[in-house]
Order: C-alpha cells, then sequence, then structure tokens
C-alpha cells in the first residue's frame, strides 16, 4: 500500500510546522504551529497572526482539519512539543478530533492558558487532548505512533516514529544533543531501528543561532561567574526553557545568590516536578517569589488560588526586600518588574543585566535592550540554542541510515544534500509518496 506524506508548512522556515501523513483507512496531522516568518524568513505581518485563518494563510489548509472533509478522515493531531511554532493553531482542530500530546508538554501549554495573553491560550484544544507516554506506542487506525522523550528547550519534547503500511517515518521535531539529556538524543538511532523516511530540523545551519555558548553546561558556568560580584543581576530568559532555569538556579546555588522568581515560573517548576522529581524547587533552597497583581489574579480566576498558600507563601519576597539586598539577588521577572525595580534600588550602572535567549528576538523587538541602556547596567548575552548543531546531526544521521532524509524546519534545505545522503528536497504542499 502507498503511504503519502506532506508538508503543509516547514520545508522553507523555521517554525509553524505541520506534516500529514495519509495511508488507506485514515490520515494524522504532526503538529499544527503558528508560522514565525514567511518562507525564505520574511517577516509575517503582527495582523495575521493575531487572528490566524485559511483565508489569510496562516493556518494550512488541510482537509477534514482545517477545511472541508475530506473521504479519508483525519484520526488525530500529534503535537511534538509545546513551543508555539508547533503548538500555536490546535484551537483550529475540530473537537471531533483528538489531539495527543505528553503529558509535559499538556502541563506547559496549561500553565500558559493561566498566565497568558487570549491570542496565546490555547483553552479550547485542551478540551479534546488525549496524553501519550514516551516509548508507550499507541494506534490510530492503521498507524502506531511511539514518542521518544529528547533533549530540546521545551520540556517533554518527542521525536515521533510513525508505522503504517509497512513503513517506518522519524519526525525529529525540534532537538539537541548539547542540553541536560543529551543521553536522549544519542539514544535516538539504537531505539528506532531502520527508517524509510526521516523528516529533520535544520534550524542551526546557517549559523546564526550559534551565540557563544556550546552547552548548558557553559551557560551555568557564565552565569556564576556573572553572579560572582556584589550587585543586583536582572535575567531576561524564556520561561519554558527549563534546562535553563535549571542552569540558572544552579549557578545561584554556586554562588550562593536568592533567585527571585514571578508566581508564573514557580507554577510551572511546581506542575513539571510531577514528571521529573529532581527540578527545582527544594526544601531549604534559595529561590523566592515574587507575587506582580496580575499573575496572583490570574490564579484566583483560574480556580488555583491556593497556590498562593503553603509553600509558596513561606517564599515570598516584597520589592522592598529585593531592594535591600540587591546585591544578593539575581531577579528574573518581566521586564515591566525589573524596571520598578531599578527605579527603587536608584544606583545600578554597576548591576548586570543578562539577556539568556536567540539573538533574532532583538532584531525582531529591539526594546528589549531598552532596560540595560537606559539603566546603565553592563550587558551580558549568556545562552545556548534549543536546536541541535549541524555536526551532531550529522552523526545522528549516520547512525541512524534513514532512505530518504527530507529537511524541515530550516531556512537552508537545499543546503542539505552537502552534508547529509539520500536526501530528497520537498516543498511546502508536495507529496511524497513511500
Amino acid at each position: 500500500m502507498t503511504v503519502s506524506i506532506k508538508v503543509h508548512r516547514g520545508t522553507d522556515a523555521i517554525g509553524g510546522t505541520c506534516i500529514e501523513v495519509g495511508a488507506e483507512g485514515g490520515r494524522i496531522v504532526l503538529d499544527l504551529g503558528m508560522p514565525l516568518m514567511e518562507n525564505g524568513g520574511g517577516d509575517i505581518p503582527k495582523e495575521l497572526q493575531d487572528d490566524p485563518s485559511t483565508a489569510n494563510g496562516m493556518v494550512p489548509s488541510v482537509e477534514g482539519l482545517t477545511e472541508a472533509d475530506h473521504a479519508t478522515p483525519v484520526l488525530g493531531v500529534i503535537l511534538s512539543h509545546a513551543h508555539p511554532d508547533h503548538s500555536g493553531l490546535l484551537n483550529h482542530v475540530p473537537d471531533a478530533i483528538p489531539i495527543w500530546m505528553s503529558g509535559e508538554s499538556r502541563a506547559l501549554i496549561a500553565t500558559g492558558n493561566i498566565f497568558y495573553g487570549e491570542k496565546m491560550c490555547l483553552d479550547a484544544a485542551l478540551k479534546h487532548t488525549l496524553i501519550f507516554k514516551h516509548e508507550d506506542p499507541f494506534d490510530l487506525g492503521p498507524f502506531r505512533i511511539t514518542s521518544f522523550l529528547m533533549d530540546h528547550s521545551a520540556f517533554g519534547s518527542s521525536s515521533l516514529l510513525i508505522e503504517v503500511e509497512g513503513k517506518r517515518i522519524l519526525y525529529s521535531g525540534d532537538l539537541r544533543a548539547h542540553g541536560r539529556k543529551k543521553a536522549l538524543f544519542w539514544g535516538l538511532p539504537q531505539k528506532v531501528g531502520h527508517i524509510d523516511c526521516m523528516f529533520m530540523e535544520g534550524t542551526t545551519f546557517g549559523g546564526k543561532h550559534h551565540d557563544g555558548f556550546d552547552d548548558e553546561q557553559a551557560v551555568e558556568e557564565g552565569m556564576a561567574k556573572a553572579f560572582s560580584a556584589d550587585h543586583a543581576t536582572f535575567v531576561l530568559g524564556s520561561g519554558s526553557n527549563v534546562d535553563w532555569l535549571v542552569s540558572l538556579y544552579r549557578a545561584c546555588k554556586r554562588t550562593n545568590k536568592t533567585l527571585v522568581l514571578d508566581l508564573y515560573q514557580f507554577y510551572l517548576l511546581k506542575q513539571l516536578k510531577q514528571f521529573s522529581k529532581a527540578l527545582p524547587p527544594h526544601k531549604g533552597d534559595h529561590i523566592r517569589v515574587f507575587y506582580p497583581c496580575s499573575q496572583a489574579k490570574a490564579l484566583d480566576r483560574s480556580g488555583n488560588k491556593s497556590f498562593l498558600y503553603g509553600d509558596t507563601l513561606a517564599r515570598k519576597i516584597s520589592r522592598e526586600e529585593i531592594c535591600a539586598s540587591a546585591g544578593n539577588m539575581v531577579i528574573r521577572l518581566s521586564v515591566y518588574e525589573m524596571r520598578r525595580l531599578a527605579e527603587m534600588i536608584g544606583d545600578v550602572e554597576q548591576s548586570v543585566f543578562i539577556y539568556s535567549m536567540w539573538q533574532g528576538y532583538l532584531e525582531r523587538d529591539p526594546s528589549m535592550a531598552e532596560f540595560p541602556r537606559n539603566y546603565g547596567c553592563e550587558w551580558i548575552s549568556i545562552h545556548t540554542s534549543g536546536h541541535a548543531w549541524r555536526e551532531d546531526l550529522q552523526k545522528l544521521t549516520q547512525k541512524i541510515a534513514p532512505d530518504r532524509l527530507v529537511p524541515i524546519h530550516t531556512l537552508q534545505g537545499d543546503d542539505f544534500s552537502k552534508y547529509f545522503d539520500n536526501v530528497v528536497r520537498i516543498q511546502d504542499g508536495e507529496e511524497l509518496r513511500l
């Protein structure tokens, strides 16, 4: 029997990934992400992202999913991980179609639904979500699907193995080999066996994602060095990047600094501890929690008011306490709250502002750099990519040795054949048959 595969978005862009796999008896969709860019890397007008639809091209036209019914039903949408460029359009999935994801991804999305604005809320999607366990296969019609937990900057990320009609298809999702779970990356070839077709991300091709730190251990070392002086340290980083949060936590512990988190960050860590007991917080550690009014109200509205008490309340810290011991504080709050604190502290010219995200975000939103410029803080960039280096992907694919290798989640798909064997280059909307 023939297996058909169509990439609706992702062959010439980073983000917005959507892959359709069809066989006799049904179809499945892998990811339904909000696009970050036009094909080729051009900017997308914000008004289109704010109101995505099939009419304006933001939502891919998948028959039976976002468009009119198709003779072969969509049996489910399978999510590789919770980053918005893979999950951001899940509200467009009809209620009758199940959305499968890891428990970790669901926790990330559910937490975001409490604290994020309406445009990023995926409440509708979670009403018909089902949970898969890593390395525990499940069946949808003729498809057998297995998730393999991966090292990535989104907690609970999966590579997905699809077995159907005697064919074995591997979708890498987003992955890397330089985080705190690198063994998962290198163990993948032994787990998946022979692969007929592999869809592999190539985000870092082109070199723009290397920020000078090779791995999370180097990030931890860099932050510990920056924390060693007796001054306030302000930190801007992604709240969902749990590996980075662990690096931040460990660097504070090594330098005897108090780590100040907001309610969103502390709530998320507490939700994710059900999947990894080793994650912070730990009893008697150096984390204190700041209570932004808007976040406290969000917890109350969502029925989670009790979270504001107990262990969280015992860790509560006020602006006055932070300012009184500013030299011992590592402050990971919103830029708005950091501005208020900087004005209260007063003399922050000797303080440090650590930027710990992809440099490309600064090009899209230069205002992120205004804080250290306005207050005279020293700017330090300490970050490593959430995506695999090309050299690691080469080693991985040499071990997997897929019969076909299809570039995805990349702006350099045409370059893959320089570094990999058996590359099959397709375009968005083009059908590949196995």
